[in-house]
């Protein structure tokens, strides 16, 4: 009993999850997605001083504290980062990267919906479905397992004559 036991742990960090044409897909442009946005705000750092001069703003950066800026721009490259990461730990097959994956969107946007003006629409609903497909695959996945099981469990079951 006890081996039967240790084989089954043994057996599921063996076995790896499949990754689905569905998730290649829209990870694939997930990936794409985050990794220009990723690009910008890197060339954005290089070129912070002459980006982020209030001489060309006027008044409108001016309310905002040079360090508030800084803070916020450091804080979205962060979280850019950590999503690449998590969809490479997802394509990868790690365990976690779903889950950083979401927390990282979801902290992403709210950050843009806080400090974006006007609103960028269009940027929060591609990542709003992306973080709605991309998390609920797996349990899509089981539960069509779980389907496909009862309806076998159903067809193998003896009629009555």
């Amino acid at each position: 009993m006890e081996e039967k036991n240790r084989e089954e742990e043994r057996s599921i960090f063996v076995e790896r999850q499949r990754v689905t044409l569905g998730l290649k897909l829209v990870g694939t442009f997930a990936t794409v997605y985050y990794g220009l946005y990723f690009l910008f705000m890197v060339y954005l750092g290089i070129f912070y001083n002459t980006v982020y001069d209030p001489a060309y703003f006027g008044d409108t950066i001016n309310e905002q504290s040079g360090s508030a800026v800084l803070l916020a721009f450091i804080t979205r490259t962060t979280l850019l980062g950590m999503i690449i990461a998590s969809l490479i730990m997802m394509f990868r097959k790690r365990r976690h990267g779903k889950s950083i994956f979401l927390a990282c969107t979801i902290i992403l946007l709210v950050i843009q919906i806080l400090t974006t003006t006007p609103p960028a629409w269009i940027s929060y609903i591609i990542e709003t479905l992306l973080a709605l497909i991309i998390a609920p695959l797996k349990i899509v996945r089981k539960f069509n397992e779980r389907i496909a099981e009862e309806t076998q469990k159903i067809n193998n079951t003896p009629k009555e004559d």
